[in-house]
């Protein structure tokens, strides 16, 4: 320890000494050590689901239980019992059935789930009075700004006593005309303790939830209720004693879920939640949630090997980047330290001193200028987390969660090593170096045999060409080994980019130096190349920041264009739809999206809306036949390719694999069959749209299914009934029909069309056309704005990308703009600090420039070639890589199947173009800024 403390102090002594050049690496370690504690927190939920399911069990209790309908055993995790399809005509579990797999002494406490309710204020019906009713009568002649969706639960006083929130106000229920409210449902309601309400139970859809059929039990029915307290919660919640919703559905239990909490002095274990898995009964306990059982006691759960395979590839490969830029950003810095005290060294050396001490020095400089870099990377994390997550709390559901403490620790040791490992250059370049030539401030004799550097840069290129077409061949490799090619080839790719780096830099300096007249140019392309542990890394980082910038705008552009490829809906990318949240009627459906849209009109978010109908009984739909010669066998369904490029071969897939257009409009009403005019059709925008609404005005149909379109331009529709097993349906006869690729119905057709054929058709909603094209946060705007007229109606939105071509969801940035911010800001981090670093280096050269002559103009000309030269060897090879690496990754994702259809190789160049000119423009600005020379320059010296 004695031998390392004056060298600890000689190291501690240069950093000082050299505070700029210390705090330019400190600032280099501590802002990735930032981000990745930032990201990490973003990565992690603020609630885990197991806090989430321990949360959902109130106080006093063991479990929460639910008899299922599903007509058969289910499986579940501890924290999560999953959604299933229920059926109507099976039979929850019974009390006593659920009891019989429960420890002794557990009591069970029944309550009831309401489906989806209209609440108001607007109707005459005293409190406790309950009547069935025509919900389209009743809120017929309400304005929508008058109703609002609620849920309800009942339940005795008893295991209300359980399940109530704590109350800000007021009293439990005490009678049955009682309710109590979330102060979300009072604010939304606009009401308060000792007001009325009225609660409407609307029409069954005929859509299951995860209750089962309760919609039909207690549809088309109204009570009166009076508000006896307020609780806390931000859900749109009612609760009230078993007065309405228990009675009907104690009277047609059938195909509806029963629900209870579990009290008692003995906790339920996992073996106990398995049993009643087994009768359909799903149950979230406290005693598995607070000791989860081990991995061999949960039910298996199927993973994708390949996927998990490619999710842990893209993690490798992320950190092993910013490692390596990290070190890249790190060594210049300390290479110039040890050109700085190379005569220091020397003499240290000549002295007596061991070498590897000498180099040693640098070891513990970057070892301690690593931790204290970490250690501040992690101090402005800590003290941005606060505002970024009160931020992404406003924008964000899942918002940012707590730093787990091993993410710190080991992002402080990860910061610490690798300055370590930047180090190491500079100190193995200092332990060789000869000690004579270091005190005569000579420079190392470096051999410069051509074929040495023809050597190095041929096996460059040859890794280059080798790792490119390697990568390239993952696009036709088999599936199973593709994405494991691909990462052979990127490494071999890597590998020789870095190798040929200072090819490339005394390609650019010797170009630039060739420039008539330019002495300062050539003087500076000289010092670049001269300089390679400085100027490399720069240009290493450069290349790498450009590369991944292309790859990112190329890869996400093809996974936007297969995604806008494979995607079907109702609306082109910018537009929007309107539905009934609770539908209740066609007239007041109708009158209600009618009011929303004026609304919205008047405040000039929206030019034109156009009415949509659909089938009025979705068990009845009107089918287009496959055309002759290309229909698939039972269990089978026709290829994406197949479905959506007319004249391609008929290729028929497993059902499950199947092309399946979706059903994406904002409605709980009908089915795939859509009714709509012309106007409507060309409202939605969709390519093709115009065409398509001639061939509706024509008397034709609309299909998405490129296989149901006969080459005479015939397509052969049929009713099918809900009984009919068979699917052969009654044939309807044969109309003109054309395929509209991304249009989501399976049918579409006119309603002089469907009254011809006798269909009996129902409004459910307006495609909507706003006043300007709607991205990501004008899409949540727009939405926010038709619930906070009433939250009845169901506003739906499909974004456009932004002015960079990113597609974004709601009000966050889209991952990939913010992603591309980083890594610009990288490359101009790297370049400035070359630069940075490369002017205090040759402020002696610079000096005496000047005493002959030369003017500060082009001093600072000199800093701004050097940073041109960074750029001009770093920009092109990074888009050259990075173009090629995309379209290999490309390749691999194509066959491997995993991401889509991916159609082509598609890029953002708004994205690209963008990120290269603020890479370009902010670097030279900076570095114009960093160039100037100092005005005591002329007594400037040499250490």
């Amino acid at each position: 320890m004695g031998g390392l403390r004056p060298i600890l102090r000689l190291a501690l002594r240069d950093a000082v000494l050299h505070r700029s050049r210390t705090a330019l690496m400190l600032a280099t370690i501590a802002l990735p050590i930032a981000v990745a504690l930032i990201a990490l927190s973003g990565a992690t939920p603020q609630v885990t689901s197991r806090d989430r399911a321990l949360a959902s069990i109130p106080d006093g209790t063991q479990a929460v239980i639910s008899a299922t309908t599903v007509g058969g055993p289910i499986r579940q995790l501890p924290e999560a019992i999953p959604p299933m399809p229920r059926l109507t005509d099976a039979t929850p579990a019974t009390p006593e059935a659920i009891a019989a797999a429960l420890p002794k002494g557990t009591a069970l406490h029944e309550w009831w789930n309401s489906p989806p309710l209209i609440a108001t204020t607007a109707l005459d019906i005293a409190p406790g009075q309950q009547r069935p009713a025509e919900t389209g009568v009743v809120v017929g002649e309400l304005d929508a700004a008058a109703l609002t969706t609620m849920s309800l639960r009942e339940a005795d006083a008893e295991t209300l006593d359980l399940l109530l929130p704590s109350l800000t106000e007021g009293t439990a229920p005490q009678a049955t005309e009682d309710v109590v409210l979330t102060v979300a449902a009072a604010r939304t309601a606009g009401v308060g303790i000792g007001d009325e309400i009225q609660v409407i139970a609307p029409p069954d859809t005929g859509w299951r939830s995860t209750d089962g059929r309760v919609a039909a039990v207690v549809e088309n029915a109204v009570r009166g209720y009076r508000v006896s307290g307020i609780v806390e919660g931000e859900d749109v919640q009612a609760w009230a004693l078993p007065a309405w919703i228990a009675p009907a559905i104690g009277a047609d239990q059938a195909g509806v879920d029963r629900h209870f909490l579990a009290t008692g002095p003995t906790p339920i274990t996992w073996a106990q939640v398995q049993e009643l898995n087994r009768h359909g009964v799903g149950t979230i306990s406290r005693g598995p949630l607070e000791d989860y059982p081990p991995a061999d006691q949960l039910y298996p759960v199927p993973i994708d090997p390949q996927r998990a395979l490619l999710s842990a590839m893209m993690l490798g490969a992320t950190v092993m980047g910013m490692a390596a830029l990290l070190i890249v950003l790190v060594t210049p810095t300390l290479t110039v330290g040890a050109e700085r005290m190379r005569r220091a060294l020397g003499l240290v050396v000549a002295i007596g001193a061991r070498p590897r001490d000498a180099g040693a020095v640098f070891l513990l400089q970057g070892a301690v200028l690593g931790m204290i870099g970490s250690l501040l990377g992690l101090l402005v994390a800590l003290a941005a987390l606060p505002l970024l997550r009160h931020l992404a709390a406003e924008v964000s559901y899942t918002g940012m969660g707590p730093v787990p403490w091993w993410g710190a620790v080991g992002l402080l040791f990860a910061g610490t090593a690798l300055a370590v490992l930047a180090s190491v250059p500079p100190a193995r370049r200092v332990a060789t170096a000869d000690p004579v030539d270091a005190l005569a401030d000579r420079r190392p004799t470096v051999s410069d045999a051509p074929w040495r550097s023809r050597l190095i840069t041929g096996i460059g290129v040859l890794l280059v060409t080798g790792g490119g077409v390697l990568a390239l061949l993952a696009s036709i490799a088999p599936a199973s080994i593709a994405l494991l090619v691909l990462l052979v080839g990127l490494l071999v790719l890597g590998l020789g980019t870095v190798i040929v780096v200072p090819t490339l830099i005394h390609l650019v300096g010797r170009v630039l130096g060739a420039a008539p007249g330019a002495t300062m140019t050539r003087a500076a392309a000289r010092d670049a190349t001269r300089h390679l542990g400085r100027t490399a890394p720069a240009v290493i980082a450069v290349l790498a920041c450009t590369a991944s910038v292309a790859l990112l705008t190329t890869v996400v552009g093809s996974r936007q264009s297969s995604e806008l490829a494979a995607a079907t809906s109702m609306i082109t990318p910018g537009r929007a739809m309107i539905g009934m949240q609770t539908p209740i009627s066609e007239e007041v459906d109708r009158a209600i999206i009618g009011s929303v849209l004026a609304e919205l009109e008047a405040d000039g978010l929206i030019r034109a809306h156009a009415p949509v109908y659909s089938m009025r009984d979705p068990g009845t739909w009107l089918e287009a036949a496959p055309a002759p010669g290309r229909a698939c066998g039972t269990d089978e369904g026709p290829s994406f390719r197949s479905a959506t490029e007319p004249g391609a071969p008929l290729e028929c897939v497993p059902w499950d694999d199947a092309y399946h257009p979706g059903l994406s409009f904002p409605t709980w009403l009908g089915n795939q069959v859509t009714v709509l005019e012309p106007e409507a059709m060309r409202a939605t925008g969709i390519p093709g749209a115009e065409r398509a609404a001639q061939v509706l005005a024509d008397g034709g149909v609309i299909v998405s299914d490129a296989t149901r379109v006969g080459e005479d331009g015939l397509v052969d529709l049929r009713m099918i009934d809900g009984d009919d097993m068979a699917g052969t349906g009654r044939p309807l006869g044969a109309r003109a029909g054309m395929f509209l690729r991304g249009f989501e119905p399976t049918v579409a057709l006119s309603p002089q069309t469907a009254e011809e054929l006798g269909l009996d058709v129902r409004y459910v909603g307006e495609i909507v056309e706003p006043t300007h094209p709607l991205d990501g946060v004008a899409s949540a705007d727009f939405s926010d704005a038709a619930l906070e007229i009433t939250t009845v109606v169901w506003p739906a939105t499909r974004p456009e990308p932004g002015v960079l071509g990113f597609v974004s969801y709601g009000r966050l940035p889209a991952q990939g703009a913010v992603v591309l911010v980083l890594l610009t800001a990288l490359a101009i981090a790297a370049t400035v600090l070359s630069v940075t670093l490369g002017r205090r280096e040759t402020e002696a050269d610079l000096a005496t420039m000047q005493a002959v002559g030369a003017s500060r103009g082009q001093v600072r000309r000199y800093g701004m070639t050097q940073a041109l030269i960074v750029l001009a060897a770093g920009i092109p090879a990074g888009l050259a890589v990075g173009a090629l690496v995309a379209v290999a990754m490309v390749g691999a994702m194509r066959r491997s199947d995993m991401f889509g259809p991916m159609p082509a190789v598609a890029s953002l160049p708004v994205a690209l173009g963008a990120g290269l000119l603020a890479l370009t423009a902010l670097t030279l600005i900076s570095t114009l800024v960093l160039a100037r020379p100092p005005r005591d320059l002329a007594t400037r010296r040499r250490e």
